[in-house]
């Protein structure tokens, strides 16, 4: 049977998938001196969605993210660039014995400062001055002081990407309380305060 069924009052309901043909591309809404503000930081999906604009059209963009921009990386990390290499050469440099659970989570800091500083990199060399700011988009006040500093710089911000959100992937049963406050606040106080 169908993989989901939602109830209704007039009984059992499913979704069905109708194949279509894709629609023809119109091309990006924004222009060169649009300002569009995006919110889920310079990695996933809105980097992507960031490249996409900055072809089409490059407006200037404003990233907006939780993790902190990340500096330069160590000069001891430049001439690593797969897995392997990089936890052997944690592992090596650390003054105390780590857990591979320790040595994971390094990995992906590293891995993590990387994809921000090459996504980055593809927006500028797509066409688009980039802007990235770490901040909680649920924190009005400090979107309001970011985003107000944007528009002394480059003028009114005229576009909007929300794509800031918590994963707390588990079954419903399993949710907790505090799980759908994370993605639920995300997306809804994350939009207050971008609107605002």
């Amino acid at each position: 049977g169908p993989v989901e069924v939602g109830l209704h009052s007039d009984g059992p309901v499913t979704l069905e998938l109708v194949p279509t043909e894709p629609r023809e591309s119109v091309g990006s809404a924004f222009v060169a001196d649009d300002v569009v503000a995006i919110s889920g930081g310079a990695r996933g999906i809105t980097a992507e969605i960031a490249v996409a604009l900055a072809t089409a059209s490059s407006p200037r963009l404003v990233l907006l993210g939780r993790s902190a921009l990340p500096g330069a990386e160590a000069d001891w990390l430049k001439d690593l660039h797969d897995e392997a290499s990089v936890k052997a050469a944690l592992v090596a440099r650390a003054s105390a014995p780590l857990k591979p659970r320790e040595v994971q989570q390094q990995w992906r800091a590293i891995d993590a400062a990387r994809e921000v500083r090459r996504n980055l990199a593809r927006i500028e060399d797509a066409g688009s001055e980039v802007q990235y700011h770490a901040v909680d988009v649920r924190d009005s006040d400090a979107v309001s002081r970011v985003l107000a500093g944007v528009r002394k710089e480059w003028g009114p911000i005229t576009g909007l990407v929300h794509g800031a959100g918590v994963l707390a992937d588990r079954t419903i049963d399993d949710k907790t309380d505090d799980d759908v406050r994370a993605v639920v606040s995300t997306k809804v106080e994350g939009l207050s305060a971008l609107l605002a």
